[in-house]
């Protein structure tokens, strides 16, 4: 049977992972993206030239979850440093986060919103490709 320190560990190591993944697919999208824009060959520019909106849309989300990356882990420095000085102004045995501060609803808040922005954004590459595919089979 699992302890709470266990499941806090799992879920650490989860949440690095995921946070990891996201950028990791989200400059692949990005590069994708960019590459088609800036492609001179032929068959590429038939997907830049009907589609240049949505790529450049894209690349935009792509961006956007880099940032909501960066805002999580300021999030969660401005949540360590409040669980940092809530224990040195009065020492308890152990300190605890506490998702009652505002630093932790947005630290929370970003992750999960990074990971919708992803998802979104990787769809619509994938429906803005497959079109293409379509149209010139």
């Amino acid at each position: 049977m699992s302890t709470l320190d266990d499941i806090y560990e799992e879920l650490d190591w989860l949440t690095d992972r995921l946070s990891t993944e996201v950028r990791t697919v989200a400059l692949g999208v990005l590069a994708l993206a960019w590459g088609l824009l800036m492609s001179d060959k032929n068959p590429d520019q038939a997907v830049v030239l009907n589609r240049k909106w949505h790529l450049l849309f894209i690349g935009g989300s792509c961006v956007l979850v880099m940032f909501l990356d960066y805002l999580q882990y300021l999030a969660g420095y401005w949540n360590a440093r409040e669980v940092q000085k809530s224990y040195e102004k009065d020492p308890p045995v152990q300190a605890k986060y506490t998702d009652k501060k505002v630093s932790f609803f947005f630290r929370r808040f970003f992750f999960v919103t990074k990971q919708i922005v992803l998802a979104g954004a990787v769809i619509w590459l994938m429906a803005v490709l497959g079109q293409w595919l379509w149209e010139y089979r």
